[in-house]
């Protein structure tokens, strides 16, 4: 699904539900842009870009959305627990999340958890991840045993294993090409896997590595600004910009 077929699912919402339920729960994050097909950084990521027409035009939508009521004024402080205790109580129609999440909403909101439906992750563009990095000292006085340690941590049959216990998916060659990645069985677990699986060998890492949390989070200052109306959306971005670029490392 695109983001064109979630917004006109939250304007019919707020139409049909009169604010009682929305589709929508959070803001944009720099993530969601990069979703959006939003450029996030220059070619040579000397600076952040997020504040284009394009970063403008996701900014709008969900100040439209809010204006009809496809959102509520709590969503605009909410962090994504917030959103999920408000899924529990059938308050949104939409949660990005994992398998950790449907595990949580089987054992908390056992209900809701059988009336989700699994799809595809929202995107305009290719899929996002989040990935979980291993290093090494290159400095190390230990080089022998970290190698062995990477070599244990990255063969395919560790990785296999491992991320059948941990609910991850391994980056070894052709360790998605498994069945456990691949068969169905019906169940929304299975499901789920296998949705994301299909999704990791075409996913991109959004969140920018010089894009710090203190940026994420003035990022979502400056957009609840602009969706409240008390501050213009292009402003808004450029600040955020301005603030994400000060925090890049000096040259």
């Amino acid at each position: 699904a695109t983001y064109d077929a979630l917004f006109a699912a939250g304007r019919t919402m707020a139409t049909k539900c009169k604010g009682d339920t929305t589709m929508v729960g959070r803001l944009p994050a720099i993530e969601t842009f990069g979703t959006y097909g939003v450029p996030l950084m220059d070619a040579q990521g000397a600076k952040f870009t997020f504040n284009d027409a394009k970063g403008v035009e996701l900014v709008n939508h969900y100040k439209d959305l809010y204006k009809a009521g496809g959102m509520t004024e709590d969503t605009l402080n909410k962090l994504q627990t917030g959103e999920l205790d408000a899924f529990k109580a059938g308050r949104i129609g939409w949660l990005p999340g994992s398998s950790y999440t449907l595990k949580d909403l089987k054992a908390t909101a056992p209900k809701v958890a059988a009336t989700v439906a699994i799809s595809p992750q929202i995107t305009n563009d290719k899929p996002n991840m989040y990935i979980e990095s291993l290093a090494v000292n290159a400095k190390s006085k230990n080089t022998a045993t970290a190698v062995a340690f990477a070599k244990f941590a990255t063969n395919k049959e560790n990785q296999l294993a491992f991320s059948q216990k941990a609910a991850i998916f391994p980056s070894a060659a052709g360790a998605l090409d498994d069945p456990y990645f691949t068969k169905a069985d019906g169940t929304p677990e299975t499901t789920l896997r296998l949705e994301s699986a299909k999704a990791v060998s075409d996913a991109v890492v959004y969140w920018p590595a010089a894009f710090s949390s203190k940026s994420g989070d003035y990022l979502r200052e400056q957009i609840a600004l602009a969706i409240l109306g008390k501050k213009d959306v292009q402003a808004a971005l450029d600040e955020a910009v301005k603030y994400a670029d000060g925090k890049l490392p000096k040259k």
